[in-house]
This record gives C-alpha cells, sequence and structure tokens, in this order.
C-alpha cells in the first residue's frame, strides 16, 4: 500500500482536529483490533463494529485530551510521537516517518506470521 502523508490539523477557533492518519487491522483470537500507530491508539471488540465504536470513543478522547491542552503543551505532546508543525501551515502537524512496520507490529503484539494485516488510511473530522 502507498501510505498517505498523515496529518493533523488542528482548528483552535472551531474546536476541531481533522485528521489523517494510517491505521492497521487486523484480528487475534476472536477480537478485531484497529490501532494507529503513530498515536499509539488501538481500540478492539468482539466485532468490527464494536472495535469501531470503541476507536471512535478513543479518537474522541484523544482529541479532547489534545484540545484541552495549551498550544505549547500541544505541541510538546505531538513532538514526543514524532509529529512537527508544518512551516508553511501553522494549524498542520505531520509526521515524517511512517510508524507502521508489519514486522514490528506483528512483534508488538505477538501475532503469528500468518495473521492477516489490513493497512487503512483514515480521514476523521
Amino acid at each position: 500500500m502507498a501510505e498517505l502523508q498523515e496529518y493533523l490539523k488542528i482548528e483552535n477557533g472551531k474546536g476541531r482536529i481533522k485528521m489523517g492518519l494510517n491505521s492497521v487491522v487486523f484480528e487475534d483470537h476472536g477480537y478485531y483490533i484497529i490501532y494507529i500507530p503513530s498515536l499509539n491508539i488501538s481500540a478492539y471488540g468482539s466485532s468490527m463494529m464494536e472495535a469501531q465504536e470503541m476507536f471512535e470513543v478513543m479518537i474522541d478522547d484523544f482529541c479532547e485530551n489534545l484540545y484541552s491542552l495549551s498550544e505549547a503543551e500541544r505541541t510538546a505532546e505531538l513532538r514526543k510521537y514524532g509529529w512537527n508543525r508544518n512551516p508553511y501551515f501553522n494549524k498542520r502537524f505531520e509526521i515524517s516517518q511512517s510508524f507502521v512496520d508489519k514486522e514490528g507490529l506483528l512483534k508488538n503484539f505477538e501475532l503469528s506470521e500468518d495473521t492477516k494485516v489490513e493497512e487503512k488510511f483514515l480521514m476523521i473530522a
């Protein structure tokens, strides 16, 4: 899969964060898992629908917590994950490298080598 550039666009006056994120989806021991490596956010459920519902809650919580920080704290928090402010578009953060490493992912989640891992680019507004 050709990976698209991940981004976070924080609209301070509107209280919104728009995102484009690379995700990884897989099934392990009967649970569906959605993982965003660049933010270290994961959600799971016994069905894909349940995993998606949990993922929405996790993203909402992440955005709420990020938005509650001052601009300096927000920038520092995102830098911990490798995100940098775009020099030309002040509201936009980008990540310079992909954190999606299938082999590393399988090792971190202790998955078998034959686990089907699907990568998707998610647009969240």
